[in-house]
């Protein structure tokens, strides 16, 4: 949309203004020490100005214009399921615009994702993909795929079609499970073994794998709580169960992720081979996943002393030199 490019050059343009009236008054100025910090000043911005278009979080159906395909699955009121589009004809800005969140990986392949699609290799790798199939029609439903945008027709048992579009169709999962769902038994599997173990068709709404978690057999029946919050980093959960079980959240595990429960630390365990999973007690319950690298926090705690150290070396120029 050109309203957000144009306010986007007009930002850059007046901090190029401001800079070049700042260092035409340093210029003529007797005070070198205003140079100086001038100098100092024009660093940090400029390391802003490159490094802020990295981490923009601007919602992409504010920038994007609608199109039929988006606006087709915009109108459902569900959105923490994923659209699988599988002719590759779509641009990515306009998969972008979508406030369903599609499915697919790019700039790096996370190890027990990419082994979990191994399991359907109908779609796998994607540049080897000649024609769509289901080979694996429950693989689609752990991943939590509701959407399949497909240049053809299909007719598989529990798919329907949702809309025709001009150039291809759009069909609906009716099996697909939720964003996060408990069940009551679980099997625990050695991390070598879990990619074996879903490889065979088996009932997700009754039992979960967790690697080098514990088997539980309860009585708790399948459930879905409800999302909360769902954010890039956070995602927050409100469940309540009669017997203790086992939340499954499809979202791909990572060794960052952690879990809280009423506050209190839990382990995340890898379930399903590839999703993440707590063992949540009986009761009413605000289970919290958290996206926290160590890492960033180490590049943060950097940033800030040599922010703090920028500081203090313009308030001794100011205070200090001159005396």
């Amino acid at each position: 949309r050109v309203p957000v490019l144009f306010w986007h050059v007009m930002l850059n343009l007046a901090v190029a203004l401001v800079v070049l009236l700042g260092f035409t008054l340093a210029l003529f100025s007797k005070n070198r020490n205003l140079l100086r910090i001038l100098l100092l000043l024009l660093l940090i911005l400029d390391l802003w100005v490159y490094g802020w278009h990295f981490v923009d979080v601007r919602n992409p159906a504010d920038v994007y214009a609608p199109t039929e395909l988006t606006m087709a699955l915009n109108n459902t009121a569900e959105n923490h399921y994923r659209v699988l589009e599988t002719t590759f004809q779509t641009p990515n800005y306009i998969l972008d615009s979508l406030a369903i969140p599609t499915f697919r990986l790019t700039g790096q392949d996370i190890r027990y994702v990419t082994e979990f699609f191994s399991i359907s290799t109908d779609i796998w790798p994607y540049y080897r993909l000649k024609s769509f199939s289901l080979n694996s029609t429950y693989t689609y439903d752990l991943l939590n795929v509701k959407y399949i945008v497909s240049n053809q027709t299909l007719d598989y048992q529990g798919w329907r079609l949702f809309k025709e579009l001009g150039n291809g169709y759009v069909y609906e999962n009716s099996n697909v499970l939720p964003k996060a769902f408990i069940v009551g038994n679980v099997a625990n599997v050695s991390p070598k073994d879990s990619l074996e173990m879903v490889s065979e068709p088996f009932n997700p709404r009754e039992m979960a794998y967790a690697a080098d978690g514990k088997s539980m057999r309860g009585t708790q029946p399948y459930a879905e709580p409800d999302i909360t919050l769902y954010s890039p980093h956070i995602i927050n959960i409100h469940a309540t169960l009669t017997e203790p079980g086992y939340l499954v959240l499809t979202e791909p595990w990572y060794k960052f992720w952690q879990a809280r429960i009423d506050g209190r630390p839990a382990n995340v365990y890898r379930t399903n081979h590839m999703f993440m999973g707590v063992y949540v007690p009986a009761g009413e319950h605000d289970i919290t996943f958290e996206y926290r690298n160590s890492l960033f926090q180490f590049g943060l705690f950097i940033s800030l002393w040599t922010l703090a150290g920028i500081l203090i070396v313009i308030v001794y120029i100011l205070l200090f030199r001159n005396k």
